[in-house]
């Protein structure tokens, strides 16, 4: 898994819980829903670079 995509989820799941926490307000999870689904363009971009043969950097 590439950095990037542990770093994207790992923000996603921190609003998320600060949100849950009352830390931050509802519309907070449009920014966790963000960072989710860079995650799953980085693995995703990762994953196409893999078939390829060229590791990610």
């Amino acid at each position: 898994m590439s950095a990037a995509a542990v770093s994207e989820h790992g923000a996603s799941a921190a609003m998320s819980i600060g949100v849950g926490r009352g830390l931050y307000a509802r519309r907070a999870l449009a920014v966790a829903g963000f960072d989710f689904l860079s995650g799953l363009g980085c693995l995703a971009y990762a994953r196409q670079l893999s078939a390829r043969g060229k590791r990610p950097e």
